[in-house]
């Protein structure tokens, strides 16, 4: 099983993202991916599986959210816009209630 959190690096006690090491249409291919929907709202996947069509990009990403809870697998989570630029995310269900906590990590352009 893959880690969630590689490509990062330790540097001062915390973890750093490198993106020279890091393979990012593999990446995008194993894990989840929310992307902007030319008919609007989003469009998600989960390793390379279309899970549906969601209004906003929350609900896109609490669906991927829970299929990572179902199967045990915790790949890397993305955002692409409609320009086609992909966000590395950081993704956890809200512990306080119903919705996710995203984080941006890193960006392609």
């Amino acid at each position: 099983m893959r880690h969630s959190r590689r490509g990062l690096k330790r540097r001062y006690g915390r973890a750093r993202f490198d993106p020279t090491d890091f393979d990012l249409k593999q990446e995008m291919e194993d894990g989840g991916v929310v992307q902007d929907a030319r008919r609007g709202g989003y469009d998600a996947s989960f390793s390379g599986k279309f899970i549906g069509h969601f209004k906003s990009r929350g609900g896109a990403l609490a669906a991927i959210v829970r299929k990572m809870e179902e199967s045990n697998y915790y790949p890397n989570v993305f955002h692409v816009n409609d320009h086609g630029n992909a966000t590395l995310l950081s993704v956890r269900a809200n512990p306080k209630g119903k919705g996710v906590l995203t984080r941006y990590i890193y960006g392609w352009v």
